[in-house]
């Protein structure tokens, strides 16, 4: 047994002198470490995922070279390009796999979301008890059943934990407001055009003011539901082609409400015809995305009333929402379009931290490449911004409203840049004046409570980046601003 014991022993002895010199060997060549970095291991960026009819996703590989060749195990629910990018089509589950010089394959697990389509002639749909397909005329009418069509897929969208909703040719006349909640997209094709009416003709129940929240129908009654940002998330508003939603001078009826909502994008919707109100009411909003959108259409004495409205949550009737004083955080309003309104996009309201001794600013707010033809008192109004950006944009035609009238006007806003932007026929009539440009500071009518003193920042590129025609330049009647007008010659 010793002996059979010291032969094995001298087998691993020899073994192990054997590894060190090929180890020693590899150290003189670099041959193991070239080894080492060829073969390091290629991954996909996304390994499953969760999407909707309306999104894209966009995969990528790393840690790998040569060819690279992008199949779907399933073309019925989503495709792939060459580069990567997923389309989803219907409702399943498909297999997305890169295949790396024509071997080694890495594969992501994609679910697409249900996806319906509806038009004016689609079917109620029943969701758990609500067997809304059974109601009497006592609830479904001829003024009644578009909301109901828009509701119940809504309500059956919320218990799949979201989805999409293709809106078909067609006017849908909504009398009572409509709860969009998280990962919703809501398409409106061609010729799809919301209808804002004023009477249910039943009386079950009342028309209401809003036509579209962001809150999921069973939490509409939860007191304080919605706080800080942590709302509705991941809905997109979409509209493909000729659309809108009007409104139809109802009074104080607002289009869409947001409220403490996260990743909510808006895109190519006609909003018309406002009265004593807003298109878009923005609240606690943080990484909200309005483009390629048209705003017209208001009447009313309340020459504050904003299409788009940046407000701080704090005094409002809106049960399921915290009046808890967040603000905006990342806004983005770009390409669109704003005629005959009193106001583009603006704040017309202050908040007040008292424990922290200060004012409240909404930050992050980008307006670039919009048109504003003929305002009646502003374009835009940036009461309390902070770190805001208004860039490429023509104000023509700024007149009639009450006061001085502005294409841009500061009040109380820090750190605002005004670059490349065009003002023409900023003018009012007697004594009040119109100016492309006008900063002021911002008086809360409260002597414990500080002033909210602006400042401009210079934009990039040319310092005389504006231009000016038939309008006075600009005026700074802040006591004590730093500001800075970046004009073009």
């Amino acid at each position: 047994m010793g002996g059979i014991n010291m032969k094995m022993i001298k087998k691993k002895i020899i073994s192990l002198i054997l590894i060190i010199t090929l180890i020693l060997g590899g150290f003189s060549n670099n041959s193991i470490f070239l080894k080492l970095e060829e073969v390091s291991a290629a991954s996909l960026n996304q390994t499953k995922a969760t999407i909707n009819v309306g999104d894209t996703l966009r995969l990528h590989v790393d840690g790998a070279s040569g060819s690279i060749e992008w199949k779907t195990s399933n073309k019925k629910v989503c495709d792939v390009d060459g580069t990567g990018l997923v389309t989803p089509k219907k409702r399943g589950k498909a297999v997305i796999k890169a295949v790396i010089n024509g071997s080694e394959t890495l594969s992501c697990k994609v679910k697409v979301r249900a996806c319906y389509t509806i038009s004016k002639k689609s079917k109620l749909m029943d969701v758990g008890k609500n067997k809304y397909s059974n109601y009497s005329s006592a609830y479904v009418n001829k003024y009644t059943r578009d909301w109901y069509l828009f509701r119940s897929h809504l309500e059956k969208l919320e218990k799949l934990g979201g989805g999409t909703l293709i809106v078909k040719k067609g006017t849908y006349n909504i009398t009572s407001v409509l709860c969009i909640p998280s990962n919703v997209n809501i398409i409106f094709k061609k010729g799809a055009k919301i209808n804002k009416t004023s009477n249910t003709h039943t009386s079950k129940f009342k028309a209401s003011k809003t036509l579209f929240e962001l809150v999921p129908v069973s939490k509409y009654n939860k007191k304080n539901w919605a706080k800080k940002y942590n709302g509705v998330k991941n809905v997109k508003i979409i509209g493909e082609g000729k659309n809108e939603i009007n409104m139809n001078y109802y009074h104080q009826g607002v289009a869409v409400t947001i409220f403490h909502s996260t990743n909510i994008s808006i895109s190519g919707i006609s909003f018309k015809n406002i009265n004593e109100a807003h298109s878009i009411e923005l609240d606690a909003g943080k990484d909200i995305n309005i483009s390629n959108c048209k705003f017209s259409g208001q009447k009313g004495s309340n020459l504050s009333r904003e299409a788009i409205n940046l407000d701080i949550p704090e005094k409002f009737d809106k049960t399921w929402s915290a009046c808890d004083k967040t603000n905006n955080d990342g806004i983005v309003i770009k390409n669109c379009k704003f005629k005959n309104l009193y106001v583009g996009v603006g704040s017309h309201y202050y908040s007040y931290n008292n424990s922290a001794n200060s004012q409240i600013y909404h930050n992050n707010v980008t307006v670039e490449n919009c048109t504003f033809n003929n305002m009646k008192k502003f374009g835009v109004h940036a009461l309390n911004w902070a770190n805001c950006k208004v860039s490429n944009c023509t104000f023509d035609k700024v007149s009639g409203g009450k006061g001085d009238v502005c294409g841009i006007m500061g009040r109380g806003s820090q750190r605002l840049d005004c670059t490349g932007n065009t003002f023409k026929n900023i003018v009012n009539s007697g004594s009040e004046k119109g100016f492309g440009i006008k900063v002021v500071d911002y008086e809360l009518g409260n002597s414990s409570i500080p002033r909210t003193y602006p400042t401009f920042v210079k934009g990039s590129g040319d310092e005389e980046t504006n231009y000016f025609e038939k309008s006075n330049n600009y005026e700074n009647v802040a006591t004590k601003a730093e500001c800075k007008i970046i004009k073009k010659k």
